[in-house]
């Protein structure tokens, strides 16, 4: 938050701001949080940091699977779940939303 223009738009300065909290992205520049590559590498870290993404990419379920993977890796995934969503859901065609068991978080 108290970054200037300049690091809220370095990719490698925001990767390691949210390697501390995942919260950090927040503060980073719109064009960094529509940035579907730069998302792509960050989002393993934690998937809530899909919650400040663009709203395309918070509705990309290439990039919400590729959360979800990651959060089960880890052994804390929090019990996070991706569920099909919208017309078509669970035919493929539908959009993912990416929530916590028993409520909490949802994001798509």
């Amino acid at each position: 938050r108290f970054a200037s223009e300049e690091l809220q738009d370095d990719p490698d300065f925001v990767e390691q701001a949210v390697r501390c909290n995942w919260r950090a992205l927040r503060f980073a520049s719109r064009e960094l949080r529509a940035d579907r590559l730069f998302l792509q590498r960050i989002v393993h870290l934690d998937p809530l940091v899909l919650t400040y993404a663009s709203d395309d990419l918070r509705n990309d379920s290439e990039l919400v699977t590729q959360a979800m993977e990651g959060a089960a890796s880890r052994p804390s995934s929090r019990g996070f779940v991706a569920t099909p969503t919208g017309k078509g859901a669970g035919k493929g065609t539908g959009k993912l939303s990416l929530g916590l068991v028993g409520g909490g978080f949802l994001a798509g």
